[in-house]
């Protein structure tokens, strides 16, 4: 199965599960749990409809610091190597992450995130049939590489991805190319912070 069907099916689920969360209460009120820190996401969506009210806070020690405000609550946040990514849905076939760090703050939101290499602090991303290599505290207006796969199908990038990883200072991308046969292409950051 394809990347984009993965996640358009998620991203719709995942609509449908906060529209119909949202329907039935008046607050939401979420903290992660990661037992390797202090610091936690906490999540806090209040009011009429709760959809248009949430608050995204970092709590430490008893206190929270508010983040960002969002239409809807994160449907997944994770944490690596300090960074915690939020994902949220925007609607089908859309998905939008943004990362914080407690030592950089918080990043640009970024689309189609398909890997994430948080030691070193960049992510694999896809767009307009190219995959694009950002630095996740530098924003999306300068990608730090452009890949071109060499696809000329109309299918699209997403749809011949079948996996992406971070690997060592970058990543490794396998695809079907136009002729059908299964290819992998390795991406690694020359410069590594």
């Amino acid at each position: 199965m394809r990347i984009v069907s993965i996640a358009r099916s998620i991203v719709v689920g995942l609509v449908a599960a906060a529209v119909c969360g949202t329907a039935f209460a008046n607050n939401i009120h979420e903290i992660t749990n990661f037992s390797n820190s202090e610091a936690q996401i906490e999540t806090n969506c209040s009011g009429k409809n709760v959809a248009e009210n949430c608050t995204i806070a970092l709590r430490k020690g008893g206190h929270s610091q508010s983040l960002m405000r969002y239409p809807f609550p994160p449907a997944n946040v994770g944490l690596s190597s300090g960074i915690f990514s939020i994902l949220f849905p925007c609607g089908t076939g859309c998905a939008v992450t943004f990362f914080y760090s407690e030592e950089l703050g918080l990043s640009k939101p970024f689309s189609f995130v398909l890997a994430v290499n948080a030691e070193k602090r960049i992510i694999l991303s896809a767009s307009d049939n190219l995959i694009y290599v950002y630095n996740i505290f530098q924003g999306i207006n300068r990608p730090l590489a452009r890949i071109n796969l060499g696809l000329k199908s109309n299918a699209g990038i997403l749809q011949s991805i079948t996996g992406a990883a971070s690997e060592g200072n970058g990543f490794v991308i396998r695809y079907v190319n136009d002729n059908g046969d299964e290819k992998t292409f390795h991406w690694n950051n020359k410069n590594p912070h």
